[in-house]
């Protein structure tokens, strides 16, 4: 009997993920231009690489990818205020929309990575069309303000760097885990004081 690749899985699939991520997308646009919540929509899709990179590094076989891996749609919504991330989530999660569902839900905010990462993640289903028939596909909603988004930025490409220099990523590193924190710190501060400004200007709006 034939044992699936990676690549067979990610080829055979990779568009049913393309459909997913793009219809959720148009819904979430819509959602942005009635509303200041979100101040950019944002996707992507896995690569293959980067597929079999997490695969290798969770331990899942190509079998298990599409129910283990539930990241490989990806859609990210940055927002102005931290106050707006949980708004976002209360409204993505009663969003009366056909075929989707949130299915689980990550709050990095009430309780960071070790690196100091925060942000929301909802875990989402969406029912897309195929040969076969409808399909319930996995998607990820990272939702996140600017300043966790250039933390998570500097986090992954420091990622990548070790990844691409054959040094194996050890996550529970004490001291980049400290510089991390850190650098996480100094973007909550920024949210922190983003805030106050907002309730300056809420407290003394112009005449």
């Amino acid at each position: 009997m034939h044992s699936l690749t990676i690549e067979e899985v990610y080829n055979e699939h990779v568009g049913e993920y393309e459909k997913a991520v793009t219809l959720v997308k148009i819904w979430l646009d819509f959602l942005k231009s009635d509303s200041k919540l979100i101040s950019k929509v944002e996707s992507r899709i896995k690569t293959l690489e980067s597929l079999r990179e997490k695969c290798e590094r969770k331990n899942v076989s190509p079998e298990e990818i599409q129910e283990r891996i539930r990241d490989i749609g990806g859609i990210r919504l940055i927002c102005k205020h931290r106050e707006d991330v949980s708004k976002l989530v209360k409204a993505i999660k009663t969003l009366q929309l056909p075929g989707f569902s949130v299915v689980h839900e990550k709050d990095y905010n009430t309780n960071r990575k070790k690196n100091g990462y925060s942000g929301y993640h909802l875990e989402c289903q969406v029912t897309v069309p195929t040969v076969d028939g409808n399909k319930p596909v996995p998607i990820e909603i990272q939702i996140r303000t600017a300043s966790q988004d250039t933390f998570a930025v500097i986090e992954h490409d420091h990622y990548k760097e070790i990844v691409e220099a054959g040094i194996k990523y050890e996550e529970d590193d004490p001291e980049t885990n400290e510089i991390l924190q850190d650098i996480a710190e100094c973007c909550e501060k920024i949210d922190c004081l983003a805030g106050k400004l907002k309730a300056k200007t809420i407290k003394n709006p112009a005449d």
